[in-house]
């Protein structure tokens, strides 16, 4: 009877041990998945433009703003806005597309970082407490909001005319193939034919045989060219003994290395190469005298066009070969900055005296295909607050083209540049454009 009742007792203890360590257990996964939720009620994504928002990037609903056509769950304010602001929000997440953009297409779009407008609006909405206030915030958000999608609408709609215009001019090119077909191909059975002839263009002359200068009649046998294939193994002699036959060979170290030599060949010794010519002292001091320099020669649009139409004047596009093919200012002259040399500068400008205008893609506004805009997020502040995360989106880092074309001519000794110094839209009509994209329906 004894031996049955600690059985019971025993059986008691063991199921609620288990059953206490079951709920310990539900309770610690649970409070795991909480800490787990991002603790921030929006993310801060600085990125460059343009245009829709990503599919990676969890963007929590803004409950309690009203969107102009839409409806959103009754949820209360403090779901979406907390009102204690978390002391160190996780860090900027910056996205790229997983996959390339070949030229002569359209970038596709990305998302761009919420207005600093926007987010001053709903921090303050975070932190008020009167409800009409927040109503008046939300509002607020509600037409800026308005006004973002209206302009994304209109960005889409360039975008479509744009792909609506290289499609056009495929299909024509297409149809004048088409019409070609037969001169083309017998062109190119010409070429092919010629080729195999020995009369074309690229030509494998055959190797010629070196003759042996003692016997003029004979030839030497010709060399091994030189190949993938495994080279024949080298002879090793055998290795001496002495007159009982016994073998001389040193003794080896414990790795198996000989001590005498080492049996491979010797490393190959590189000469010692110069310095790089490359000096931060001279472009330091080019810097320097060009900051003085560059201050009063930016021009408006309208001082742009009139020194145009001086005599002995060039207008220079350093942009790429394949912008410049496809819109360009009209009557620019094209040198790509990465081929700016003496010879080249003197071919593009007549002499150093010769007034030389310059533009680049941060100039034009409303044509990101073309004129995409050179510039790079804001570098992270020491501070990790959230407000020195909104102050640091309210000014990109510019990286236009001008300056280092500016500081490059100046030392290459052309002095009297000038630089469009206002951001024009593509639109203006007093400012004409040319290239393949221009006019084309």
């Amino acid at each position: 009877m004894k031996n049955l009742n600690r059985f019971t007792a025993l059986t008691v203890v063991f199921t609620c041990s288990v059953y206490f360590f079951g709920i310990g257990i539900e309770y610690r996964l649970v409070a795991q998945a909480v800490t787990q939720v991002p603790a921030t009620p929006f993310p801060i994504v600085p990125t460059t433009p343009p245009l829709s928002p990503p599919t990676n990037v969890p963007i929590p609903s803004l409950s309690g703003l009203p969107t102009p056509g839409q409806t959103t769950p009754d949820v209360p304010p403090s779901t979406a806005f907390p009102r204690t602001i978390p002391v160190a929000p996780p860090e900027p997440v910056y996205n790229t597309p997983p996959y390339p953009i070949s030229p002569g297409t359209f970038p596709p779009s990305v998302w761009r970082p919420e207005d600093p407008t926007i987010l001053r609006l709903l921090l303050e909405y975070s932190q008020t407490e009167e409800v009409s206030k927040k109503k008046q915030i939300a509002i607020q958000v509600s037409h800026l909001v308005q006004q973002q999608f209206e302009a994304n609408q209109s960005n889409h709609l360039k975008e479509i005319e744009v792909l609506e215009r290289e499609l056009l001019r495929r299909k024509k090119l297409h149809e004048k193939r088409n019409s070609l077909q037969s001169k083309i191909i017998s062109d190119r059975v010409n070429q092919l034919i010629q080729q195999a002839e020995g009369i074309g263009w690229e030509v494998s002359m055959p190797r010629l045989t070196p003759r042996n200068p003692a016997t003029p009649e004979t030839t030497l046998p010709p060399a091994t060219p030189l190949s993938w294939s495994v080279p024949p193994s080298r002879i090793v002699p055998p290795p001496p003994t002495t007159s009982t036959g016994e073998s001389l060979t040193p003794p080896t170290s414990p790795l198996g290395a000989s001590t005498v030599g080492d049996s491979q060949p010797p490393a190959p010794t590189f000469a010692n190469y110069p310095k790089a010519r490359v000096s931060y002292e001279d472009f330091k001091q080019l810097v320097e005298e060009v900051e003085s320099h560059r201050k009063d020669r930016l021009v408006s649009l309208d001082q742009f066009i009139e020194m145009s139409k001086r005599p002995n004047v060039v207008i220079l596009d350093t942009r790429s070969a394949f912008r410049y093919d496809r819109i360009h200012i009209k009557g620019a002259k094209h040198l790509s900055f990465t081929d700016f040399t003496q010879a080249n500068l003197a071919e593009t400008i007549p002499s150093k005296d010769t007034v030389v205008l310059i533009y680049c893609n941060n100039n034009f506004d409303g044509n990101q295909v073309d004129f995409a805009s050179k510039s790079a997020p804001p570098r992270p502040r020491a501070s990790r607050s959230f407000t020195s995360q909104i102050a640091s989106q309210e000014k990109p880092v510019q990286l236009a083209l001008n300056v280092p074309t500016y500081i490059n001519l100046f030392g290459y000794g052309y002095q009297n540049v000038y630089e469009l110094g206002e951001l024009v839209k593509v639109s203006d009509p007093r400012i004409q454009f040319e290239g393949s994209m221009v006019g084309a329906k």
